[in-house]
C-alpha cells in the first residue's frame, strides 16, 4: 500500500468588495499527515489557517484523496479523452473565419473610378446612386475570383470529420460500411466510454470506504457500483434468427428471444436460469392435436356442452 504524504490543491476563494463583484483570490490547501494524522491547511499568502476535518475524536492516520483518470485512478496526469476532437473544432472556427472574410470580399465588389479632376465628387455609391462622370473618367468593380474558397470549405469540412470520428458519441456519417467495421468502430468508442465510466465508479468507490473507515465502520461492506450500458436498440439479425430457431428447438426460452428483439441484449442470467424458462414454456406449451373449448359438444353437433 502507497499513501500520500502531501497534496497541494489550488483553489479560488471569493474576494469581492459588494454583491455586485466577482472577484477571486488564489489559495493553497494543503493535505498532510503530521505526527501520523491528517492535517490540512490553508495558505492565503502568508497567512496560514488550520482546516484539519474532526469527526467526534476520531482522526485519519492518512489523507483520503482520490485520483480519478479516464483510463486508470492513477496520480499521474493522463490524456484529454476529447482533447483531438478539441482540437479539431477549435481548428474548424479559425478556418470558418477565414471563409466568411472571403464570402464577404466575394459578395461585395470595390468600386473604383479614375479620370476624376479636383473639382469633382463622387462620395456616394450604392444602388439609389447615379454617378456622372466626365468623358475621359473610366470606372468598375474589383472583385476576387475566390479560388482559394473552396479549398478552405474542404478543410473546414475534414476538420469536421475529423472531430466526429474522435467523438465519443456514435455518429452516423454518409460512407458506406459493413455491418463489421461499424460494430468495430461502435466497440472502440464504448470502450473508452466504458474505461470512464469504470474508473469514476472505482473512485467514487474509494471515496466511500474512505467515509466508512472515518466512521470506524467496515469498509469491505460498502460497494460502489456502476453498470455501463451502451448499447443502442439495433440487434444482429442473424443472432436473433439463431435465438428463435433455438427456442422453436427448445434449446433456448422465447422470452430470451423477445428480450433481445426488444432491447438489443442478451438477457443476463445464468445457464441454469435460462434451463428453468425453457422447462417453464414447454410445461405450459399445449399438446399436439389440442383445440381451444369452444363451448359445443362434439359428440352432438350444436347442442350445449355440459358442466360436468
Amino acid at each position: 500500500r502507497r499513501d500520500l504524504n502531501l497534496v497541494v490543491l489550488e483553489e479560488q476563494f471569493e474576494n469581492s468588495e459588494d454583491e455586485f463583484s466577482h472577484s477571486t483570490k488564489t489559495v493553497h490547501r494543503v493535505l498532510g499527515l503530521k505526527d501520523g494524522s491528517l492535517n490540512v491547511r490553508l495558505f492565503d499568502g502568508s497567512t496560514e489557517q488550520d482546516k484539519t476535518p474532526t469527526l467526534g475524536n476520531n482522526s485519519l492516520n492518512f489523507t483520503p484523496f482520490v485520483f480519478c483518470g479516464t483510463t486508470d485512478n492513477a496520480p499521474s496526469v493522463g490524456t484529454v479523452p476529447l482533447l483531438t476532437m478539441a482540437k479539431a473544432a477549435l481548428k474548424y472556427y479559425q478556418l470558418s473565419a477565414d471563409y466568411f472574410q472571403s464570402l464577404h470580399h466575394t459578395a461585395h465588389p470595390q468600386p473604383w473610378i479614375s479620370g476624376l479632376g479636383s473639382d469633382d465628387d463622387v462620395s456616394v455609391t450604392g444602388v439609389m446612386a447615379a454617378w456622372l462622370l466626365p468623358p475621359e473618367a473610366k470606372c468598375g468593380y474589383l472583385e476576387i475570383q475566390g479560388v482559394g474558397i473552396d479549398k478552405t470549405k474542404a478543410e473546414m469540412d475534414a476538420q469536421k470529420n475529423a472531430a466526429l470520428e474522435a467523438g465519443a458519441k456514435v455518429i452516423d456519417t454518409n460512407t458506406q460500411e459493413s455491418g463489421e467495421a461499424r460494430r468495430a468502430r461502435q466497440d472502440d468508442q464504448h470502450a473508452s466510454l466504458h474505461s470512464i465510466v469504470m474508473c469514476a465508479a472505482e473512485a467514487i468507490e474509494q471515496a466511500i470506504k474512505y467515509a466508512a473507515q472515518w466512521l470506524k465502520l467496515d469498509p469491505s461492506k460498502y460497494t460502489f457500483s456502476v453498470k455501463p450500458e451502451f448499447s443502442s436498440t439495433a440487434y444482429d439479425i442473424e443472432l436473433a434468427k439463431q435465438l428463435y430457431e433455438g427456442a422453436i428447438a427448445g434449446k433456448n426460452s422465447f422470452q430470451t428471444y423477445w428480450e433481445y428483439i426488444a432491447t438489443g441484449n442478451l438477457p443476463e442470467h445464468e445457464y441454469k436460469d435460462e434451463l428453468k424458462r425453457v422447462e417453464t414454456e414447454l410445461t405450459q406449451m399445449p399438446l399436439s392435436g389440442y383445440q381451444p373449448f369452444n363451448g359445443v359438444n362434439d359428440e352432438q353437433p350444436g347442442t350445449p356442452a355440459s358442466n360436468s
